[in-house]
């Protein structure tokens, strides 16, 4: 595959885990009924003491309106939807490293070859003249 970012696949690949992982959290905590009711989750700050009261009072409004069951539902379906999205990236990954593992030993299967040919024919031990 021509063009393959492995770097950028990989990262992705590893955000995208963390993720899903960090939804099992909400998860059990709308199936054990611990979800904290947060009326509002206050100003955006880039903090994981704001995700945390945003995700809370997210799951608690989502609760409020919809009901325990159907909030449940949602989170098993974005948990499902990025396990899919993180196992297609960790495929594209290893398809595009095999790729590229297989031009690189290619290409120094070649230049050893090339090399090899172009080397003197007095140099090979099995034509050594004997006096």
């Amino acid at each position: 595959m021509a063009g393959c970012s492995e770097y950028g696949v990989q990262h992705t690949e590893r955000l995208l885990a963390l993720f899903t992982y960090t939804l099992i959290v909400p998860f059990l905590q709308i199936l054990f009924k611990r979800v904290e009711m947060v009326p509002e989750p206050g100003p955006f700050s880039l903090s994981a003491s704001y995700i945390k009261d945003w995700a809370n009072w997210f799951f608690s409004s989502s609760i409020e309106k919809y009901g325990e069951m159907r909030t449940l539902l949602m989170v098993v379906i974005i948990f499902a939807v990025a396990s899919f999205i993180k196992n297609l990236l960790v495929f594209l990954a290893n398809n595009c490293m095999a790729s590229l593992r297989a031009g690189t030993v290619r290409d120094v299967r070649n230049r050893i070859y090339d090399k090899i040919l172009r080397l003197p024919f007095h140099i090979s031990p099995k034509h050594e003249r004997v006096t």
